[in-house]
């Protein structure tokens, strides 16, 4: 299955954060999906670790994909990461995730 083809800058965001934070387990999980409820949550909690950091890079111009505000792309991350934990079977651990964040 291809994850991420709508907004493909979000696979991007998701590869550059995953390396910044040395989050191994995030490469293969956006690349094959995410199989247990467990690596769901490690996932989701993942991309709001990822939202924080890039909070944190805009508001010391670090660069990251060409821009030091990435913040227009917070709704396609959300939409393409709710279409992923959809498509994988878990969108309430994505949701819940996402209500305590």
């Amino acid at each position: 299955m291809k994850y991420f083809s709508r907004y493909p800058h979000v696979k991007d965001l998701i590869i550059h954060y995953a390396t910044f934070f040395s989050e191994d387990k995030i490469f293969q999980q956006q690349e094959f999906g995410v199989a247990t409820p467990q690596e769901a949550e490690q996932f989701s909690l993942f991309i709001w670790k990822m939202v924080d950091q890039m909070r944190n890079d805009s508001e010391t111009n670090t660069i990251v994909l060409g821009s030091s505000d990435n913040s227009e792309m917070l709704q396609d991350i959300y939409y393409e990461i709710s279409s992923f934990m959809s498509e994988c079977g878990f969108e309430s651990v994505w949701e819940r995730v996402s209500e305590e964040a």
